[in-house]
C-alpha cells in the first residue's frame, strides 16, 4: 500500500475524543524534525515518550499536570513521540484504541552512527558502537510492521527521514493528510523558515545555500563526507537486513560513497508496508 500527496486508500471517520498519533523512531533518527513539523500545527499538542503515561487515562492514579491536561483536551490531536517501545508494544496501542496512527520513522543507520558519535554525552557509555544492536532492533519493528494484522496496517505509516529531508514539504503535506490534518498557514510559515536542500553541482559538491536554520539534507547526507570507508562497510555488513527493505544502498568504492550525485537509497522500497512516498 502507498500514501502520495495525492491522495490516500480510506477515509477516517470523525471521532469526537482526541486523535493519538505515536511517532515511533530511535535516539538521533530525525524525530526531532519530525515533531516540530507537527507541533507547528495548532491542532496538535506534542508530548515527549517521559509524558506518554502521564497523558495515558487509561491508567488509574497517575498525575496529569492541570495546565497541560487542559491545552491537552482541546487539541484535537495529541503527538507523542516514543523511542524506546518497540512496534509490537506500539500495536498493543492500535489494539487498545481505534484512534490511534502511527508514524514509524526510520533513519540510515550510517546517519544515525554519526549522529549519535558526535552527541555522544560524556560520562555515558558509547551508543554510537552498536549499530548492529540499532539495525536488529529496527529489523524486527520493521518485522512486526509487516505481520501485524491486516485491520492495523492503515493505521501505521513508514517513513524515512531522507525523504522527508529531500521533500520537505511534499512529505509534510502526506504525513498531514494520513493524520487527517489541515496544512495550516502556521505549519507553511514553519516550512518556508527550515532551509531546503543545498543544490548539488556538476562536480558533485554542494552549492553554497543560506539558511536560517540547520539545513535537513545536509544533516541526513552529512555522514557520506565524513565516515572512513572501512566504517561504513562494516555498518553495511551488520544491516544488510534493512538496507534491502528500507530501499538503502551500498557504495563499491570511498569515490562513489563521497560523490553526491549517487543516490545512497532506491525510490521504492517497504513492500508489505504502508509507506510515505513524495
Amino acid at each position: 500500500m502507498l500514501i502520495t500527496t495525492k491522495g490516500m486508500l480510506g477515509e477516517k471517520p470523525a471521532s469526537v475524543r482526541p486523535r493519538r498519533v505515536i511517532v515511533h523512531s530511535y535516539m538521533r533518527s530525525g524525530s526531532t524534525l519530525c515533531g516540530d513539523i507537527l507541533q507547528a500545527s495548532p491542532d496538535v499538542f506534542y508530548i515527549y515518550e517521559p509524558l506518554l503515561y502521564l497523558f495515558d487515562h487509561n491508567v488509574p492514579g497517575k498525575p496529569v499536570f492541570t495546565k497541560h491536561n487542559l491545552r491537552c483536551k482541546e487539541s484535537g490531536t495529541i503527538v507523542q513521540k516514543v523511542l524506546r517501545l518497540t512496534m509490537k508494544e506500539t500495536v498493543e496501542y492500535l489494539e487498545r484504541d481505534p484512534d490511534v496512527l502511527v508514524i514509524h520513522l526510520v533513519r540510515d543507520p550510517r546517519g544515525v552512527y554519526l549522529s549519535r558519535k558526535q552527541y555522544q554525552p560524556p560520562n555515558v557509555p558509547e551508543m554510537h558502537v552498536n549499530y548492529s544492536n540499532l539495525c536488529q532492533r529496527v529489523w524486527n519493528d520493521l518485522h512486526a510492521s509487516m505481520s501485524m494484522p491486516a485491520k492495523y496496517k492503515g493505521r501505521v505509516l513508514t517513513m524515512r527521514y531522507e525523504d522527508l529531508a529531500e521533500n520537505l514539504q511534499a512529505m509534510t503535506t502526506t504525513m498531514y493528510r494520513f493524520l487527517g490534518l489541515e496544512l495550516s498557514q502556521s505549519v507553511l510559515k514553519f516550512l518556508s523558515s527550515t532551509s531546503q536542500r543545498e543544490i548539488i553541482a556538476a562536480n558533485g559538491r554542494p552549492e553554497v545555500s543560506s539558511t536560517k536554520r540547520k539545513d535537513p539534507f545536509k544533516t541526513a547526507y552529512k555522514w557520506r563526507k565524513e565516515l572512513p570507508f572501512d566504517v561504513v562497510k562494516d555498518i553495511d555488513h551488520h544491516c544488510r537486513d534493512i538496507y534491502r527493505a528500507l530501499g538503502y544502498k551500498t557504495f563499491k568504492s570511498e569515490t562513489d560513497l563521497r560523490n553526491l550525485q549517487i543516490p545512497p537509497k532506491t525510490k521504492n522500497f517497504g513492500q508489505g508496508l504502508l509507506i510515505a512516498k513524495a
